[in-house]
């Protein structure tokens, strides 16, 4: 057990600087932002997954640091349940300065609070008995809320709140000390509603909302994990199909879209019950 100790360790040092690194950083704007998935690619009934940590959503030209956390139950040899929680929020006060005729805006800071919660079910092969039982198969569909709300002290906004609709195949290999896996995720985007408040910019954060609504994106994953089971450390990485040149001039270029996410994790499977 001096290794996972050690991983444990390590791991809460990196969560710490990672914390102080993202205090350094603005927030910016999102009309959407790329999810890691859950794949926790169990063996058998009983099996339980766990797993929280730091993720780094964005585009090429910024990134944001959120938190998540993962968990995942398989019910039978076949059946699992899976719940996910995203958030990311912070910003500063944006700077001002008082003239006789009005406040004049010497900032640009947003403040951003992004939530998304999701639930999904499907089918994992079961490796019980069988040779190749570190090789692991599933499918999954789920549903995920996303509520992403940026603001600005000079009355900008870019609000939206969305359904996300999902069917994610993966494949991965498990062993005591290694997983590595890839997956496919096809997200069907629902927006419920949209509230845009951008100085010369209207008809253009109409225009990706309506396009957008109701639209499919692709987004392909691949990830590894580290460690002795029942911990190991997890890095994950998830880019989405959306075109990476869709920005608002009034945020000098920045993309409403946070096309990429980088997840550093701690993973956690407990075996919660076991067939006698």
């Amino acid at each position: 057990m001096e290794l996972p100790l050690q991983l444990c360790k390590k791991f809460i040092a990196i969560l710490l600087v990672l914390f102080l690194f993202n205090l350094l950083f603005s927030c910016n704007p999102a009309a959407y932002v790329t999810q890691t998935p859950i794949v926790p690619l169990f063996k058998e009934k009983g099996d339980a997954n766990i797993d929280y940590g730091f993720n780094m959503a964005g585009n090429p030209q910024n990134r944001d640091i959120g938190f998540g956390i993962n968990t995942a139950y398989a019910l039978t040899d076949h059946f699992v349940l899976t719940g996910s929680f995203y958030t990311n929020s912070g910003g500063e006060e944006v700077d001002t300065t008082q003239f006789d005729n009005g406040v004049i805006f010497l900032g640009n800071e947003w403040r951003v609070e992004h939530n998304i919660f999701g639930i999904s079910a499907g089918w994992y092969n079961s490796g019980k008995g069988d040779i190749n039982s570190n090789w692991r198969v599933e499918v999954l569909g789920g549903i995920s809320y996303a509520n992403l709300q940026n603001q600005r002290e000079d009355n900008w906004l870019l609000n939206s709140k969305s359904l996300i609709y999902s069917v994610k195949p993966a494949i991965g290999y498990v062993s005591k000390n290694l997983t590595v896996y890839t997956s496919l995720k096809i997200n069907y985007l629902d927006y419920l509603t949209y509230e845009t408040r951008l100085p010369g910019q209207f008809a253009l954060t109409n225009q990706f909302f309506d396009t957008y609504d109701g639209h499919f994106i692709v987004e392909p994953s691949i990830g590894v994990q580290l460690g002795i089971e029942p911990v190991k450390v997890g890095l994950h990485y998830a880019i989405g199909s959306f075109n990476e040149n869709i920005s608002i001039e009034s945020l000098s270029g920045t993309s409403i879209v946070s096309n990429s996410m980088v997840s550093f994790v701690m993973v956690i499977r407990p075996r919660l019950k076991r067939e006698k």
